[in-house]
């Protein structure tokens, strides 16, 4: 079973490489390495260092304030990162030792409300809002095939109105706008931002997926959610 994920993993990772230029941007405008601001959490000097990461206000006014003095759209990262901020919720994110910790999408951070686009045809798999502390919020997942190989992607943060009307199958075609990045009261009371992330295999999950493992799962979880095509 371990075996036969990895293998989805690494198939899903080669996918990934060979139709990166056929991935579109699930924002506009298309994310760049020119127009975008990394980001690292974990970077003891990043912009949101001094900031409490209960402040989502705060967090964000840090940040655009950043990308307005750069000149950016946005700010991207997170991938493989080990952060700490998911201590706020220990009943979700586990503690000590069997802490969830490594970050397994990108994070995306713009304005609430910006629009949310499809990066290839699929159809709506699942979604859900998952409301609790530091979870997601509102969340949908598609699902999309290449090479007759089906694999998933997680829009997670969204508002509540990216639910209304969705149902599993629903074509969603690529460049569709289908959800809208959510504010903090709807979204987890994280900075506003969408997490987006791929899967080789839904592991059984309906309407939401972990976006961070612990550090004894990360190579499982890196392999079986490689880095998304986003700048």
């Amino acid at each position: 079973m371990l075996d036969s994920l990895l293998a989805k993993g690494e198939q899903l990772q080669k996918l990934i490489g060979k139709y990166r230029s056929a991935f579109g941007s699930v924002v506009r405008p298309a994310l760049t390495k020119e127009n975008t601001l990394e980001l690292r959490l974990s970077n003891p000097n990043n912009i949101l260092a001094a900031v409490d990461p209960t402040d989502a206000e705060g967090c964000w006014e840090a940040i655009e304030r950043e990308l307005k003095q750069t000149q950016k759209v946005a700010a991207v990262g997170g991938y493989a990162e080990k952060r700490t901020a998911y201590r706020i919720n220990p009943e979700l994110f586990g503690s000590d030792l069997e802490e969830r910790c490594i970050h397994l999408g990108v994070d995306i951070w713009m304005a609430g409300g910006t629009a949310v686009y499809a990066p290839l045809d699929g159809t709506v798999h699942s979604f859900a809002d998952n409301a609790s502390l530091g979870n997601y919020g509102p969340t949908i997942i598609l699902e999309h095939k290449l090479e007759d190989v089906v694999f998933y992607t997680l829009y997670g943060h969204l508002t509540r109105e990216s639910l209304s009307g969705k149902y599993k199958g629903q074509t969603i075609k690529k460049g569709d706008a289908f959800a809208a990045i959510g504010w903090p009261h709807e979204n987890g009371n994280w900075v506003v931002h969408l997490h987006y992330q791929f899967m080789a295999d839904m592991l059984g999950n309906e309407g939401d997926f972990p976006g961070v493992s612990t550090e004894k799962e990360a190579e499982l979880y890196l392999t079986l959610c490689p880095e998304p095509a986003v700048v």
